[in-house]
């Protein structure tokens, strides 16, 4: 019987990865159905950019404007950087832009040196590396996505040759040195970490009626508490974003332990009374008077620690370094929500769906 549970235990985490991994394509599916339909309509998004919306002006959802082109030059170790990224020259990319990327960059960095970690405790096939290595392709798609945001000369088509790219110089020490130099020069400046970008297109669709209504209010809940800790408009920048979707990974990654929980329980209860479970049986009536964490043991908490140590750090990075906000403060105020995992979330669109306006400023808490 306990190669059953052992078995079981491989099972689940396969299953886990698959998960994830299955939001993370469906993410991509979304975000190249938008591309096509934007390609069929003749490129006119990016032209359509720069017609600015008032609501837009005025909830403050626009980018810094760059002051001139002497603003915007960049050194050569600069120049190199972006080349090397964006497989062309852009001599004139603003400072916005510029900190975006290097956030992109360095987040990647930070998302490969937590994967590294974890190998240490895991098999170079372990299922928990290819979750976490997901994270990283998704959040540096999604981080690009952003940038084209704020600068429409950036191609949205190439993100996964920006992604190749970046790989690639995350082996430079040149380009590491740089994009951290950026960092520090640009935080100097005036203006959020974050530079804002256009997002209310996003953040409309989990307010839509389309939406279940527990998706909505948990996200409304989240909004107020991220805002109250921000002390400013989570909305402006893809802070909200980060923090749904740390959110949704830790709701999901505990009732992937609850489940798990539950099927040792009752596996257990088969070796206690030979009788096997029906296909018919609740799992949560199984055994209920009985504590699901008598069924848990070390190994299994273990590689959920694991799981969430990682999470913690691949977002507490972000929270920190892109939004200027207490990492351990913010993560333990949003490790008290759960939203559902859905593919709402995961990636934004690069082109602003700029007839999309219908957007909640500030919603007060469901309760």
């Amino acid at each position: 019987m306990k190669t059953e549970k052992h078995g079981l235990t491989k099972v689940f985490f396969v299953l886990f990865a698959g998960t994830v991994f299955m939001l993370f394509l469906i993410s991509k599916g979304i975000q190249q159905n938008k591309t096509l339909l934007a390609r069929g309509e003749g490129k006119a998004q990016p032209a359509a950019k720069k017609t600015h919306h008032p609501f837009l002006r005025m909830m403050g959802f626009l980018g810094a404007a760059g002051s001139g082109q002497a603003d915007n030059e960049m050194d050569e170790a600069e120049a190199r950087l972006f080349t090397a990224l964006l497989g062309q020259s852009h001599p004139f990319l603003d400072p916005q832009t510029r900190r975006a990327l290097c956030q992109a960059f360095m987040c990647l960095n930070n998302v490969t040196r937590v994967v590294e970690s974890v190998s240490k405790e895991c098999s170079p096939t372990s299922s928990i590396l290819t979750v976490l290595q997901s994270y990283g392709a998704t959040l540096f798609r999604s981080d690009y996505a952003y940038a084209c945001r704020i600068c429409p000369e950036l191609d949205p088509d190439i993100a996964d040759v920006v992604y190749t790219n970046a790989l690639a110089a995350l082996k430079v020490g040149e380009f590491m040195n740089t994009a951290s130099n950026v960092l520090e020069v640009t935080y100097h400046s005036a203006g959020p970490k974050r530079p804002l970008a256009p997002m209310e297109d996003h953040y409309a669709v989990p307010f839509q009626s389309t939406i279940a209504p527990e998706e909505t209010a948990a996200c409304s809940n989240l909004l107020t508490t991220v805002h109250t800790l921000a002390g400013y408009d989570p909305l402006s920048t893809d802070l909200f974003n980060d923090a749904v979707v740390y959110v949704m990974s830790m709701t999901d990654l505990r009732h992937n332990r609850e489940n798990t929980l539950r099927a040792r329980s009752r596996i257990d209860r088969w070796e206690r009374t030979g009788t096997p479970p029906s296909l018919d049986d609740d799992p949560e009536d199984s055994d209920s008077a009985e504590p699901l964490e008598s069924h848990s043991d070390p190994g299994l908490e273990s590689s959920f620690a694991t799981i969430a140590n990682a999470y913690r750090e691949i977002f507490g990075y972000r929270f920190a370094e892109y939004h200027g906000l207490p990492r351990e403060e913010f993560l333990s105020a949003l490790d008290k929500h759960s939203v559902p995992p859905t593919a709402t979330w995961v990636h934004i669109n690069p082109r602003q769906q700029v007839e999309s306006t219908d957007m909640p400023v500030q919603s007060a808490p469901v309760q």
